[in-house]
């Protein structure tokens, strides 16, 4: 009896069982690097959800007669309102204060170390002297400018707020307009502003979020309550230039290299000369090195360390195996995602006014001039240099 019609069935029903396997095999022996990164972060990202908790909690908590003064705190401006003090408690029993004015009547109600124990309700604009310590939320229904030296647990912004030097923020702070730390502060949770967000030098985070993240210089000029300077931060911002697209590269490509589906992969290490330009996206399996003054049409991934340097434009995402360093002046034009430590130059965009983009690292070291048009995530902490 022949074997052939049995040896023909079983190679028939191997090929049957493989071919639902054939797209995997194929990315294992010809990789397209098409799999997720293991970028840094494990929830949906959404840093308001603390001061959007606070918000409900005391709308739904906060005595009718408390509100009703603040409604005629807002409505009657800060000019027309004499300073005012109110103590109670919230419908759970938790103690609040509810002043207008400069911030000096919270004394009234402070321990003898200068701590506050009550939730504060700040109706009008207010001006702090620094120093102090709030053990319990904060909310500042106008713009707030606190002093030096002071600790917040929660603050709730709803205007502009302003963080005197070496302020430190418990758990988290958000700003329905512009938000700026003073030099030496120290974020330990979430920071968030619909506006701006500007960093003075040595300031500290681990997760941030604006509309526009910038690292300042110190206004030296900004006067405190108390009439010296404060350290508070400010400065005109400049948008990144606007290019036209890249049509086709310059740069030589390695032995090796090939293109496919509008990218090129290169095996190995890669070196970008400076002002050498790539057209479409990028794949390195090893390190990448780029020159000042080059530009890649489109996003990079480098399972290696990148270095790139001065003046560099990238037209998409980078996403860096290893560890990063950008030059100065440098354009990303999409989010830079890293799984070990990432520098940032001085002057360098990540994102646009009109592209939000992301920064997530192990690290992050942002220099001076840097601004960031979304979200900064840093595992082991981020800090401006």
């Amino acid at each position: 009896m022949s074997v052939t019609p049995f040896l023909l069935l079983l190679a028939a029903t191997a090929a049957w069982v493989l071919l639902p396997l054939i797209p995997a095999l194929r990315e294992l022996l010809r990789p397209t690097d098409a799999e997720p990164l293991n970028a840094v972060g494990h929830d949906a990202g959404d840093l308001t959800v603390f001061a959007d908790g606070f918000r409900d909690y005391l709308a739904r908590h906060l005595p009718a007669d408390a509100i009703a003064a603040g409604a005629a705190t807002r409505e009657g401006g800060s000019t027309a309102v004499a300073a005012s003090t109110r103590v109670g408690t919230l419908g759970d029993g938790s103690p609040y204060v509810q002043l207008t004015g400069d911030g000096a009547s919270l004394r009234d109600v402070a321990h003898a170390d200068g701590s506050v124990p009550r939730i504060v309700i700040a109706d009008g604009p207010l001006t702090l002297r620094g120093g102090e310590t709030f053990l319990l939320e904060f909310l500042a229904r106008g713009p707030m400018h606190g002093g030096r030296d002071a600790v917040y647990r929660a603050l709730l912004g709803e205007g502009d707020v302003s963080l005197g030097e070496g302020s430190e923020v418990l758990r988290w702070v958000h700003a329905a307009g512009d938000l700026s730390l003073g030099a030496g502060s120290i974020v330990h949770g979430r920071a968030s502003a619909l506006g701006r967000m500007l960093l003075a030098p040595n300031v500290t985070f681990s997760r941030i979020r604006a509309a526009r993240i910038a690292t300042v210089a110190p206004a030296t000029d900004a006067p405190a309550a108390d009439g010296t300077t404060d350290g508070t931060v400010g400065g005109s911002l400049e948008d990144p230039p606007i290019l036209p697209p890249v049509i086709s590269g310059t740069a030589k490509l390695p032995a090796g290299a090939t293109r496919e589906r509008g990218y090129t992969r290169i095996a190995g290490d890669y070196t970008l000369p400076a002002g050498g330009t790539v057209s479409g996206a990028l794949v390195v399996s090893g390190a990448l090195v780029v020159g000042d003054g080059a530009r890649i049409g489109g996003s990079v991934k480098v399972h290696g360390d990148c270095v790139i340097g001065d003046d560099v434009v990238i037209d998409g995402t980078v996403v860096c195996r290893r560890g990063a360093t950008l030059g100065q002046r440098c354009h990303v034009r999409g989010s830079l995602a890293v799984e070990r430590d990432v520098a940032i130059g001085a002057g360098s965009w990540i994102g646009g006014p009109t592209t939000p983009a992301s920064v997530a690292a192990d690290t992050v070291l942002l220099r001076q001039g840097v601004q960031v048009f979304g979200a900064i995530s840093a595992r082991h902490g981020g800090r401006v240099g």
